[in-house]
């Protein structure tokens, strides 16, 4: 008699039980490769974007400041006090600003809105026309590190515009104003988010310049070096990115 072995279709239990782990690492490795993928390219992307946020940030402050007749000196302010007088303590000066932080001062002139004088109008000496169409207009141009919460620092920019001695408008940062004769912007311009550390300093030829809250001594400025570094968190970890750009003043 013959005796026929039946043939079953599947798998045994046998092979079940030693198969499925094999199956299971092996999703659970190519699921793990993808989201390392996925982290490696959020980090390159925000590492891309932290570069060319701080390269964007410098090439605008060299570009503004380059052409700058002066830097102007900063005063440190602290949270709970006031301005008793602008510049150094033991030579003050009405070109100094007091600051919480740092900051970096750039003394410029641009062209108003406004059209030319003509001497030959019939508009008194007193008439607006003769008083305030100068064609070009001194400006400060101002870059600060403004902590914006517990968490978050933001590099801006104000643009301060010389209009009359009688105004002090809007304070740059909390209970700090010019000593007498600005106008603000109406808005400051974020040009750096998730600032860590904004540091000018200041040279003389190839010489660095101590005591820079001295308008004085600031005064012999022809350079500065500009340091800004932004940090960005992805998926826990911290990437750091740090620039920096050093540019002669042109008028010096």
């Amino acid at each position: 008699m013959l005796i026929k072995k039946r043939l079953q279709k599947g798998f045994t239990l046998i092979e079940l039980l030693v198969i499925t782990p094999i199956i299971i690492l092996a999703v659970m490795g190519t699921v793990a490769l993808l989201i390392n993928l996925i982290a490696e390219n959020a980090i390159t992307n925000a590492e891309n974007a932290a570069s060319a946020e701080v390269q964007s940030a410098l090439s605008e402050i060299q570009n503004n400041l380059s052409s700058s007749e002066k830097f102007l000196a900063t005063n440190e302010l602290s949270d709970s006090g006031k301005a008793s007088n602008y510049g150094n303590a033991s030579d003050p000066q009405g070109d100094s600003y007091p600051f919480n932080g740092m900051q970096l001062i750039g003394k410029t002139y641009d062209q108003t809105t406004n059209g030319p004088a003509f001497p030959d109008s019939p508009a008194s000496c007193n008439s607006a026309n003769r008083v305030n169409n100068s064609p070009i207009r001194p400006t400060n141009t101002i870059y600060f590190a403004k902590k914006e919460n517990s968490t978050k620092t933001t590099l801006k920019r104000r643009i301060l515009t010389t209009t009359s001695p009688s105004i002090c408008g809007t304070s740059i940062v909390p209970r700090s104003c010019e000593a007498g004769n600005t106008a603000p912007c109406a808005q400051d311009a974020i040009i750096a988010h998730d600032v860590v550390k904004f540091w000018p300093t200041y040279y003389n030829g190839n010489t660095e310049i101590v005591g820079t809250r001295n308008q004085t001594t600031l005064d012999n400025a022809t350079a500065v070096k500009v340091e800004l570094i932004v940090k960005k968190t992805i998926g826990g970890k911290d990437v750091r990115y740090k620039g920096e750009v050093r540019f002669d003043l042109l008028n010096k």
